[in-house]
């Protein structure tokens, strides 16, 4: 179990870094011409890892679920999650999208897969649902600001990407689902590659750079690692493990970006970690077990 926490903390900061980094770029390029930079280069890193491990090619009956997982995980996900980081620090959008994949991750396995769910995560549910409001709250004390509805969108994609994820695991492996879902991703991303090809000579040197970090390790590596983790554990499991991101963007966007999120922001991204860290925090009988 101890190496299944080691990939944990590794996709933690991995995916930590991605939103320090979209957030960085947002300045510079559209939502979309950053997520086709950024899954380009992961689909190109993936075909070298695919020509090594030889995934299993998909049946007719499963190429729907396959690109259902794609479209909605890895292109329709990061259309949402750039569009939202413009408006929104990098801080603030770790709270509310990975507390409610958190949450939703567990509830989404208890539902799907028939896995059981202690009523106490129910309950830590609610209370970070009363988290995410405060941060909605937030920034200027009106309800949603206007990046705020696009991670809640971003959030409910990245729920039904775990699901989708999780059913195909068993077939395809963490390497296969991995592959797979960032090429079938990218169809929909290919839109913005014109914009891109033009926008990339007049950019900034660090621009470059940073589309091939986010697309080879937020992307590549940090899929790659978190279908390894749901394999190994149950996804309610794995789905709460993801509560240190938001503490490890806050720390990466002030000393990186200079950011913090506004007073209530914190506190209301202090309840979801509370919530989540104390649903998932063993019973005496998981203690003795």
């Amino acid at each position: 179990m101890a190496g299944s926490y080691l990939l944990v903390a590794l996709v933690v900061l991995a995916w930590a870094s991605a939103f320090v980094g979209v957030r960085g770029l947002a300045g510079e390029l559209s939502p979309g011409a950053i997520a086709c930079g950024r899954y380009l280069v992961a689909a190109l890193a993936l075909l070298a890892v695919a020509a090594w491990a030889r995934p299993p090619l998909p049946r007719r009956g499963e190429l729907p679920r396959l690109l259902l997982m794609g479209l909605v995980g890895i292109g329709a996900y990061n259309l949402a999650f750039n569009a939202g980081l413009r408006t929104v620090p990098a801080g603030t959008t770790s709270f509310v999208v990975n507390g409610l994949i958190v949450l939703g991750t567990a509830v989404g396995g208890a539902w799907w897969f028939r896995e059981q769910v202690p009523r106490r995560r129910w309950l830590a549910l609610a209370i970070a649902l009363l988290g995410l409001l405060a941060i909605a709250l937030g920034r200027d004390g009106s309800l949603g600001g206007p990046g705020i509805p696009w991670l809640v969108l971003a959030a409910m994609l990245g729920i039904a990407y775990n699901i989708l994820q999780k059913g195909l695991l068993p077939r395809f492996g963490a390497i296969g689902c991995t592959c797979w879902a960032v090429w079938t991703g990218c169809l929909p991303l290919a839109w913005w590659l014109p914009e891109l090809w033009r926008a990339l000579p007049e950019a900034r040197p660090a621009v470059p750079a940073a589309l091939l970090y986010l697309g080879l390790v937020p992307g590549a590596l940090g899929y790659l690692l978190w279908a390894a983790v749901l394999a190994r554990m149950p996804a309610s499991t794995a789905g709460l493990c993801l509560a240190a991101i938001p503490a490890t963007v806050v720390l990466l966007a002030w000393s990186v970006l200079g950011e913090l999120p506004a007073g209530l922001s914190l506190a209301g991204g202090a309840v979801i970690l509370a919530a989540v860290v104390w649903g998932q925090w063993p019973s005496q009988r998981g203690r003795a077990a």
